[in-house]
């Protein structure tokens, strides 16, 4: 009866019916709070998950735009390393060419100086000749002067005089040769002093073998450019290949991420539409246990107008 009184008391104290604590409604109410938790945690992970895989497909796009750009670089070095080896292969071909030209340079040099030397040969025999003859004329004069001195006389004045013309022209014959041959010894002096002086064979200075001098000092001077070139080129090439590596290392982390964060997201939105699933039956479940409360708030308002009959009743 007391507890009657008590509860009676609370009942008309409270403006709505007092029920009794039900177990499962409070277990219901705790498991809706944790899952709204869960909810704002996952949602929270998605945003930072989605922002993130913003993030890495920029740094996918950056980083294939930068491959693309490497890949470019690398087809022009790649171009330019095929002319570079074009020309030096022309090179090589003009060094044979030049090699060969200096062969037949030497060569014609060689027999220039075997030319000169016979000539020098020849001269002395011409010279060592003439002086015999000289002194064979000399002679023959003395004793034709000496053993025909009468018939010289009694002959006439015409063959005298061609015998002089004959002589005149011998003469002049004679000067041009001791010309030509003072010429040469001269020149043969000049020889003489340069290959004692330099010790190597003289030669005039051949224009066309200047030229080639030239033009293969030129040659290689461009070969050796055209080497540091291409050093510099095969280095250029060594490290973008190095950077492509890297780029494509990091570039198959990003992917490899980026399916780890697809799968993630997967996941996340599998579990999101569970706990909606869960959140839609814990709304039925509360909307069931709010119609089990009315009645019950009925029957309790039912009881409580019998009860209040009754009482008047047993006055």
């Amino acid at each position: 009866m007391i507890l009657e009184a008590c509860v009676h008391g609370i009942l008309s104290s409270c403006s709505r019916p007092y029920h009794k604590p039900n177990p499962f409604y409070e277990k219901l109410k705790l498991e809706h709070k944790q899952v709204m938790c869960e909810l704002k945690i996952f949602e929270k992970e998605n945003i930072e998950d989605s922002e993130k895989l913003s993030e890495l497909t920029k740094e996918t796009v950056f980083y294939s735009g930068l491959q693309r750009r490497l890949l470019m670089k690398q087809t022009q070095l790649n171009k330019k390393l095929d002319m570079l080896r074009q020309e030096k292969k022309k090179l090589q071909e003009d060094w044979v060419l030049l090699n060969h030209h200096l062969e037949d340079l030497n060569l014609i040099c060689k027999n220039q100086d075997e030319e000169t030397s016979d000539m020098k040969i020849q001269q002395q025999q011409v010279y060592l000749g003439l002086r015999s003859s000289r002194y064979v004329f000399t002679s023959a004069k003395i004793t034709s002067g000496t053993t025909n001195a009468r018939s010289a006389i009694e002959q006439p004045s015409k063959p005298m005089l061609l015998h002089k013309k004959y002589l005149l022209k011998e003469m002049e014959s004679i000067t041009m040769d001791l010309q030509l041959m003072t010429s040469q010894r001269n020149e043969l002096r000049d020889r003489l002093l340069f290959i004692n002086e330099g010790n190597r064979p003289y030669h005039k200075p051949n224009p066309f073998y200047e030229k080639l001098k030239l033009e293969h000092k030129q040659i290689m001077w461009e070969l050796k450019i055209f080497e540091n070139e291409n050093t510099e080129a095969s280095k250029k090439l060594s490290e973008l290949t190095e950077e492509r590596v890297f780029y494509r290392g990091l570039h198959s982390r990003i992917l490899l991420e980026q399916t780890h964060l697809n799968k993630k997201v997967d996941i996340l939105k599998q579990e999101k539409k569970k706990l909606q699933d869960y959140w839609v039956l814990l709304k039925c479940h509360l909307e069931d246990l709010t119609l089990i409360c009315k009645n019950q708030d009925e029957e309790t308002s039912d009881m409580k107008i019998q009860q209040q009959q009754g009482i008047p009743c047993l006055h």
